[in-house]
This record gives structure tokens, sequence and C-alpha cells, in this order.
């Protein structure tokens, strides 16, 4: 069964739910928040829950008809207006800052399976590719480190938070 942890403020909706989850039904294998309202989980069954806010309906499609895959991510940035969803071989993207969508958009790299943006600095920001490479900008020297150490095949989310913090879930086999 996986566990989450985290030094940041989980949305009060979201918090309730995961809390009052009976531990017969099927285990959360990907989270991603906002610092606010605004939550996407996939479960290990692949059903998925979603808070989006209201004028994120492109975001709402893509996810509808891909976040029950492993292969989707999706991250919340700076504001209502900047996130970026992956999976499936697709991308769609709103507000990312230009490293992001050179990334995004690049045909002679791998495809993007993973975008983490900060909630609050727009020049924060990672992009782990299907090749297992990454790039990012703008990290803590201490998440510098974590990613240089960790083989990218095995992350499966990433959550970029305030003060340097970070949320990296990795699952090695």
């Amino acid at each position: 069964r996986s566990h989450w942890a985290s030094d940041a403020t989980v949305p009060e909706s979201l918090d309730r739910k995961l809390r009052g989850r009976q531990k017969a039904l099927p285990a959360v294998s990907y989270m991603s928040v906002d610092d606010g309202q605004y939550f996407f989980l996939r479960f290990a069954d692949g059903k998925t829950l979603m808070n989006i806010h209201e004028d994120q309906d492109d975001l709402e499609q893509f996810l509808v008809a891909h976040g029950s895959h492993d292969s989707t991510s999706v991250s919340f940035g700076h504001d209502r207006s900047t996130w970026a969803a992956v999976g499936n071989g697709q991308a769609l993207w709103s507000g990312v800052p230009d490293g992001v969508i050179g990334a995004l958009r690049a045909k002679k790299t791998a495809a993007v399976r993973l975008v983490a943006l900060h909630p609050r600095d727009h020049k924060c920001w990672v992009v782990i590719r299907s090749d297992d490479t990454a790039i990012w900008s703008g990290v803590s020297t201490k998440l510098k480190k974590a990613l240089q150490a960790t083989n990218f095949a095995h992350v499966r989310s990433l959550q970029l938070g305030l003060d340097g913090n970070f949320l990296l879930h990795v699952v090695v086999p």
C-alpha cells in the first residue's frame, strides 16, 4: 500500500476524501495538487478523482480522456491559467515557461513523461522525458541532488513546494 506525506497544505476537500476512504478501496497511485483547492488523483484501479477550476475545460477534457493511464501526469502552476498535462503520447499546456514549452514541442528528443511546475515561482520547473533524461530550471540544490541520484525511469510523480520543499515519488522494482 502506498503512503503519502507532505508538509504542504492539502486542499480541505481532498484531505476529507483521503482520510475518509475505506482501506479496502484501491490506493492512490498518482496525486497532483495545487497550493489551493484543486487536485487530480489516480487510484491503483485506474479510476480518477479531480477538482479542476471551472476555467480549465481543456485540462478537464484531457484528464477525462487520458487520466486513467499510468503515463498521465498533470502539474498545476503559479495561477489558475498555468498548468501542463502529458500522457498517452500527448501533451496539453497553458501559461508554462518557455523552457517547458520547448521540451513539450521538441521533435528530436523523447516525449515528455512528467512535468512539475512550482506553485508560485514561474521560473522553477522540472521535465522528465520518456528516455529517462530530465531538464530543470530554478530548483533547489537539495532537489538537484535528489534528481541526479534518481533513476528517472522510477519517478512516478514530483510535486514542487514552497521554500525548496518537494515530494518525489519513486517506485523501485
